[in-house]
């Protein structure tokens, strides 16, 4: 190999190992940040930073048979929310430890069904979403015991009829994204009502079997007026612009200095002397 090619060989692997070095440390220094991390239990085995918002999870959970919808525009938490009353229900205060619901919570563990409809949100038409949705809801459904293969009847009468076998207070179910479909169908008007009528009929099933629901929590990001999703369900409280919920999603300022303030600074000042460094 001649000189030179050897001297540009060396110069690419110096270069590479300076950047894995670089990315390392880039990494090492944001990773108590909850950068992208929406699942609870993840969050915490992991050390990253918590926003304790458990006092007002603790109020909304301890209701019995508490039935709640809760929107807010996307990337306000919402998803981390819902893993964070997953965590409580299915495990008790397993993940807990030194959060303000930590040696409050004295309830028992339940079976919890958690349905991300944002998974239903990428469909050609009404069949393809029909399809995709009864699939979904059976096998989701079928992690806390529902057969999902039975034969006869329609899947919203062989839920209601698993339901009825249950006691009540005795499932957990938790929604994210319910709109997520809608909003991928409001250019077809057609669409739009096949999907919200769907909708509709799961939630009167939920509605009609509410006695077995020991909580129910729904997450949107708006609510549409025409989908009537919600229609007879008098018992679906909304929290949305209820003020003792506010800062249950998202940072306050007081939030962003006592817990994230100090970390962000620290992170920023590590990346500033890394880069003189690497200048250098």
């Amino acid at each position: 190999m001649a000189e030179s090619e050897q001297r540009q060989s060396l110069d690419i692997s110096l270069r590479s190992s300076v950047w894995i070095e670089k990315e390392t440390l880039m990494l090492s220094m944001f990773k108590n940040l909850p950068l992208g991390t929406s699942d609870f239990k993840a969050l915490r085995s992991r050390g990253q930073i918590y926003v304790d918002k458990t006092s007002m999870l603790l109020r909304l959970a301890e209701g019995r048979s508490a039935k709640v919808l809760f929107t807010r525009p996307r990337r306000f938490g919402k998803t981390l929310l819902l893993s964070t009353f997953e965590s409580l229900f299915a495990e008790g205060l397993r993940h807990f430890d030194g959060l303000a619901i930590d040696g409050r919570w004295t309830d028992r563990t339940y079976p919890v069904v958690r349905l991300d409809f944002s998974q239903l949100a990428f469909f050609a038409d009404a069949v393809e979403f029909e399809r995709k949705f009864r699939d979904f809801i059976a096998f989701s459904f079928s992690e806390a015991g529902f057969e999902c293969e039975q034969p006869d009847g329609s899947l919203g009468f062989r839920l209601s009829r698993w339901f009825n076998g249950l006691p009540p207070d005795s499932l957990v179910v938790l929604v994210d994204d319910y709109d997520a479909p809608l909003l991928a169908a409001m250019g077809s008007p057609s669409t739009f009502e096949a999907v919200a009528s769907l909708l509709r009929e799961f939630f009167a099933v939920l509605h009609c079997n509410e006695d077995v629901l020991r909580f129910l929590f729904v997450t949107g990001t708006v609510k549409p007026a025409n989908a009537r999703v919600f229609d007879g369900f008098g018992s679906l409280t909304d929290i949305s612009l209820d003020s003792a919920y506010g800062t249950l999603a998202g940072f306050t300022i007081e939030e962003l200095h006592r817990d994230l303030t100090r970390p962000l600074f620290n992170a920023a000042s590590e990346q500033c002397l890394l880069t003189r460094r690497y200048k250098s």
